[in-house]
């Protein structure tokens, strides 16, 4: 049976000063890793074809989430963990934000992230049933990015008010963590197809709702 669980880290802060300007980058990540299994009553689809599209490529192993191109199996590029055996494949979302100070006030940026060089998968594990469940861990993430440029819009902090937007920030990735096992819990780490399919039609709702909030192109 197939198993997905989520462990949060909280990566390293890196702090540095660009022109007349302090800028602070934030990664906080998802780990996400599927236990051996097939799900019963699923037809397996291979995704070996040569692939067409390609999600928006950052550099430095990582892609930004994209409505027209979505995350394939070909995005996972790291080499599997030969010490996790138990385990199909391992994936790597993170809500990168970074805030800086200009003319007294607080400006920030928001980027729902895939670390391609940190994501594996296995080649047994390879069909588009588990890869659609991975994508909409991926939506949580981004609907999660645009939730916290609408939370951020609602307040214009002054420079010396870090401490509060930090607050905003971190209620906000608070959510995106209980959704992200709420999303496991009641899809049965994707067992149950019809609550799958649930939870594929409420998050491209909610994206919808909130793309006045989407990463602008």
């Amino acid at each position: 049976m197939l198993s997905v669980y989520f462990q949060i880290i909280l990566a390293l802060i890196l702090q540095y000063t660009e022109a007349d300007f302090a800028y602070t980058h934030h990664h906080v990540c998802n780990h996400a890793t599927i236990e051996w299994g097939t799900p019963n009553n699923i037809t397996e689809t291979t995704t070996d074809n040569e692939r067409a599209n390609t999600v928006v490529e950052l550099g430095g192993g990582r892609v930004k989430w994209s409505a027209y191109n979505k995350l394939d199996w070909y995005d996972f590029n790291g080499t599997p963990d030969t010490t996790l055996k138990r385990f199909a494949a391992l994936s790597y979302t993170a809500v990168v934000y970074s805030h800086y100070c200009e003319n007294g006030y607080l400006g920030s940026n928001v980027e729902a992230v895939f670390k391609t060089t940190e994501s594996w998968v296995r080649p047994e594990a390879r069909n588009d049933y588990y890869l659609e469940h991975e994508r909409i861990h991926f939506d949580i993430t981004e609907l999660h990015a645009r939730k916290l440029r609408d939370a951020l819009a609602k307040y214009k902090f002054t420079c010396n008010q870090e401490a509060d937007f930090l607050r905003v920030v971190e209620s906000v990735l608070d959510k995106w963590r209980e959704m992200d096992r709420q999303y496991d819990r009641e899809t049965s780490f994707s067992h149950n197809k019809y609550r799958q399919r649930d939870w594929y039609i409420f998050i491209h709702t909610k994206l919808q709702e909130y793309q006045e909030y989407a990463e602008k192109i």
